[in-house]
């Protein structure tokens, strides 16, 4: 079953880390993420012992995310992600609540990493299981990243609306009958203001 309580990031015989990007190489702020967003997630590996030198990566993916290219790896997925460099895998899955990739090595490999390419497509707040990896023949060699919480927003929210200007104070120093007026960016006046005075007392209009 799913554990109650995310574990902790950990490794035995393997490291492995996660990291998003935007499109063009920058590493994204996942604290300002809106719907249809896109991402370049990318997941580095090291086995610290070859063990069986079969290895299959899993990254379930947050309940808003989808992924829209799987495999990164191959010339027509990189086009306009050159700043990309990854390994091939040896078989790729992109299924509706993980991305997966397999790896086989015959010898010993220092690192290896793979990516694909998610898009931010529900808005609301979700979970962001860890990352994992995992020897296929001897699964006690295995590793996982942290898990956290991500919030994808509506396009449009996050910025802070104008403030109106406060209108002018009035006091007794305003000439009586003064017109101003506001004019269009056609030269044509659209509202017609006429300032009074206020009195000390209180009273609006010219002292007697």
């Amino acid at each position: 079953g799913i554990p109650a309580t995310p574990p902790k990031a950990s490794g035995n015989g393997f490291t492995i880390s996660r990291t998003y990007y935007l499109p063009d190489g920058t590493e994204a702020d996942l604290s300002d993420v809106h719907q249809n967003d896109r991402f370049v997630v990318v997941l580095s590996m090291q086995a610290t012992e070859l063990g069986s030198g079969q290895y299959v990566v899993a990254d379930p993916l947050p309940a808003g995310f989808e992924i829209e290219n799987p495999d990164l790896s191959s010339s027509s997925g990189v086009a306009d992600l050159s700043w990309i460099s990854v390994d091939t895998p040896t078989h790729v899955e992109s299924r509706t609540d993980q991305y997966v990739a397999a790896f086989r090595y015959v010898e010993d490999t220092e690192s290896f990493s793979t990516a694909y390419m998610v898009r931010a497509v529900s808005p609301g707040k979700f979970v962001m299981p860890g990352a994992t990896i995992e020897d296929m023949y001897r699964p006690e060699l295995r590793a996982n990243t942290d898990a956290g919480k991500i919030e994808i927003q509506t396009p449009g929210t996050g910025a802070a609306p104008a403030k109106a200007a406060a209108p002018a104070a009035l006091d007794d120093k305003t000439a009586p009958g003064e017109n101003t007026a506001e004019t269009s960016a056609s030269g044509v006046a659209t509202r017609s203001v006429q300032t009074v005075p206020v009195q000390k007392d209180g009273t609006i209009g010219k002292a007697h």
